[in-house]
């Protein structure tokens, strides 16, 4: 089953759509978890280990089976069809705020977006209020910290 490209990977049932830079950033902190796991499987079939090399072994291991499924299902953002005048997933939106100060961010899957502060999750408050709407709307923003609004001034895809 095929879902929207504003969803993330749940299981098997949502296509995943990252940026070509969200790759390379995951498929490195893949590899540093490979790496992290295999020093710890050897601290614990040396013996050398305690209660939380174990856990940190496990929890490791469960995110390396995690980002090597996400890494094999998702599909570049460049896949979907660029809108110049509505915000998609992969786009860098510039955003107004009513104080006079703006933003710009790339909006992407939840899997990529704690990558760096640049990038906004599709499932956060702020990625919802924008994904699918037009530049030039005002959106309003349900934030943890109260609601807002802001301006979407652009939307590129880069």
């Amino acid at each position: 089953m095929s879902t929207s490209p504003d969803s993330t990977l749940d299981g098997d049932t949502a296509e995943l759509f990252i940026t070509p830079a969200g790759r390379q950033r995951l498929s490195a902190r893949l590899a540093e978890l490979e790496t992290l796991a295999q020093t710890l499987l050897l601290q614990l079939a040396d013996g050398n280990s305690d209660d939380i090399t174990a856990v940190t072994y496990g929890r490791a291991s469960e995110e390396i089976v995690r980002l090597r499924a996400a890494l094999k299902a998702a599909r570049s953002v460049e896949e979907l069809a660029p809108n110049s005048n509505r915000v998609v997933l992969g786009d860098t939106v510039t955003l107004a705020y009513p104080d006079g100060e703006s933003g710009r961010y790339v909006v992407v899957d939840p899997l990529e977006a704690p990558v760096e502060d640049r990038r906004i999750s599709s499932g956060s408050p702020l990625g919802r209020a924008v994904l699918g709407r037009h530049v030039g709307e005002v959106v309003e923003v349900d934030a943890p910290g109260g609601r807002y609004r802001c301006r979407i001034e652009s939307a590129e895809r880069r």
